[in-house]
């Protein structure tokens, strides 16, 4: 009997010890694998977002690899009106992704490659061009001809050193939503890309915030919570990836941003 009041002494003492030792180290055991799932998750997030910003980089690059051809182009340099139509039909037929190409004169008067005269004379981009004889890209605007959000690269054209001209495209923005589609991200993660002014430009899940969410401010189309407004401007700042917790719909999330370096402008894939 005597033994037995030992024996139930001794494990009264140790079973609590071992209750709360086996307590502790699943709660430490938890707290690092869940350390090690997040910076997992934050490595590969800041893999998926340098594929995505250097895929985007790589179609802008492209695009205006394609205007600079035109703007040497002697059709476009010296040629007529009829001439300048053919040579930007050529062009259009040859590149994919433009909705639109066109020719201005210094006047702002432009005609497009299906022949359609416009004058564009109050346009940003054909101020910029020439004021400082430069490529020009516009933020996102919504296009008056097919309503959809776009964004024009501009180039000049320069004959013996002189402005001539200015040839530009129309990007229909719709199409990288499409090529966001082709990234994942786990099982939960998804793509988005945002202009530098803050207006999300394409999205590969949520389509209805295209054009109309503002990373820039707190209050947009939907309340956005403070950590994701600062870690988007951080990033434009930064010019480097940079990383937030925030919640949205009560629930926790994790965004990386990741510059998109393009030529005049910068745009933020999330």
């Amino acid at each position: 009997m005597h033994l037995n009041n030992i024996r139930t002494k001794f494990l009264l003492v140790l079973l609590p010890l071992f209750l709360i030792s086996f307590i502790l180290f699943f709660g430490i055991s938890y707290y690092m694998s869940s350390k090690a799932l997040f910076e997992d998750a934050d490595v590969i997030a800041r893999g998926v977002g340098k594929e995505v910003s250097l895929e985007l980089e790589k179609n802008i690059q492209e695009k205006n690899l394609r205007l600079e051809a035109l703007a040497h182009d002697k059709d476009i340099m010296y040629g007529d009106r009829t001439a300048k139509i053919m040579a930007l039909s050529a062009a259009k037929s040859r590149s994919k992704g433009f909705a639109m190409l066109a020719y201005a004169d210094l006047n702002g008067q432009a005609v497009s490659d299906k022949g359609q005269d416009m004058d564009r004379a109050s346009r940003d981009y054909i101020k910029a061009v020439k004021e400082s004889r430069k490529p020009y890209m516009t933020g996102a605007s919504v296009s008056g001809t097919s309503g959809s959000l776009i964004t024009i690269l501009a180039r000049p054209v320069i004959v013996n050193g002189q402005l001539t001209g200015i040839v530009y495209g129309t990007v229909e923005l719709d199409v990288l939503s499409k090529l966001l589609n082709s990234f994942r991200f786990m099982d939960t993660g998804y793509v988005y890309v945002v202009d530098q002014d803050g207006i999300v430009i394409a999205h590969a899940k949520q389509t209805d915030d295209i054009g109309k969410l503002d990373l820039s401010k707190t209050e947009s189309s939907k309340v956005i919570d403070e950590n994701l407004v600062r870690g988007f401007k951080r990033t434009l700042e930064a010019g480097e990836p940079v990383s937030v917790d925030y919640r949205m719909d009560g629930t926790d999330m994790k965004a990386v941003f990741t510059p998109v370096r393009l030529e005049g402008r910068s745009w933020v894939a999330a």
